[in-house]
């Protein structure tokens, strides 16, 4: 697995990119901001200018990519249960799919890096 898809990964999970019903198993009470969150965790990462235009789509297919790895047969099945893990898979990447360009413009607006703080020792990266 590339460090792309590890991050797409971790975003879909942690951000996380999923549909209403999901977050609301997860606990959350209302959707979370996931454009800042895309942003933080990118930022966070370094993650390049250049690759975050198609970032959604790395997302989106580590969503697919979980449901087929989780499935018995690792083929999909014609009729899959909603509330199964395969199910929920699917439905997630079905919702980042259809916010393509909303996640990818949100990845694509990177913070500025901050200047380190005059007390920092030299040599640490700014944070």
């Amino acid at each position: 697995m590339s460090v792309q898809r590890e991050i797409a990964w971790a975003a879909w999970q942690c951000v996380p990119l999923a549909d209403p019903e999901s977050l609301s198993l997860m606990g959350f009470a209302t959707p979370p901001d996931y454009s800042s969150r895309v942003r933080s965790l990118l930022d966070g990462y370094g993650y390049p200018p250049e690759l975050r235009a198609r970032f959604a789509e790395d997302a989106a297919a580590a969503a697919y990519e979980c449901a087929v790895n989780i499935s018995p047969r690792m083929v999909l099945p014609d009729v899959v249960d909603e509330a199964s893990p395969v199910g929920i898979c699917l439905r997630q990447h079905a919702w980042i799919s259809a916010r393509l360009d909303d996640i990818n413009a949100a990845a694509r607006l990177a913070r500025p890096a901050r200047a380190a703080h005059p007390s920092r020792p030299a040599g640490l990266p700014a944070t």
